[in-house]
């Protein structure tokens, strides 16, 4: 009877140490708590800042760019923004993100300027 109640508390031990787990390693992954600090982007080729607390800085950025400007992004910017011209997007790593990646989800407009 002894050896049952042993079995029992240590396979509840088990299960707890892992549901304790998951629920750490799943607040560390969380959106919410990448969200919490919004990104900032960097127009390397005309040397302007968009800081997170002015709007948001990626739509922002994209507005004010040239043909062929440079932007630098730090953290994660979410949201559907639309690229009119040539520009060059690129991912800063930091520690919270060591690599940099974009994600891109592409839709084509058909160009109806005159020739």
């Amino acid at each position: 009877m002894e050896t049952l109640r042993h079995s029992a508390l240590r396979l509840l031990a088990v299960l707890m140490t892992i549901a304790l787990a998951e629920i750490v390693l799943g607040a560390a992954q969380s959106p919410s708590a990448v969200s919490a600090r919004p990104c900032r982007v960097v127009n390397q080729t005309q040397g302007k800042h968009f800081p997170p607390d002015n709007g948001d800085a990626l739509a922002a950025a994209i507005a004010s760019a040239n043909p062929d400007d440079q932007l630098e992004i730090i953290r994660m910017c979410t949201g559907t923004y639309t690229l009119n011209r040539d520009i060059v997007l690129t991912g800063i790593s930091t520690r919270q993100f060591l690599v940099s990646t974009l994600h891109v989800v592409y839709a084509a407009t058909p160009d109806t300027s005159p020739t």
